[in-house]
């Protein structure tokens, strides 16, 4: 996943929010699911060479859907509504 915005903006931004990730499989997961691309890192080379390494990898790609699965079963269980459950996760 790859993200990018202004640089004031991401000085701005990165001072507030303390969060390791900014994909939302990685923030759910509380692991890296997807490879994440900020600001610089952001590069085609970088987008390229991460989802080609990611796709070659098979247990990389095995817990990435099994993750998926299990988030899914979370987030329509009629326990949480999907934003209780995201402020859940971001509060730890």
């Amino acid at each position: 996943m790859g993200t990018s915005c202004h640089s004031l903006s991401f000085i701005v931004i990165s001072r507030l929010v303390q969060i390791k990730s900014v994909a939302l499989p990685n923030i759910l997961s509380g692991q890296e699911l997807v490879p994440e691309f900020i600001q610089s890192a952001m590069t085609p080379e970088n987008l390229a060479g991460g989802m080609i390494n990611w796709l070659s990898n098979i247990e990389a790609r095995a817990d990435f859907y099994e993750q998926s699965r299990l988030l899914h079963r979370q987030l329509v269980s009629p326990k949480y509504s999907a934003g209780d459950f995201v402020a859940e996760v971001l509060r730890g």
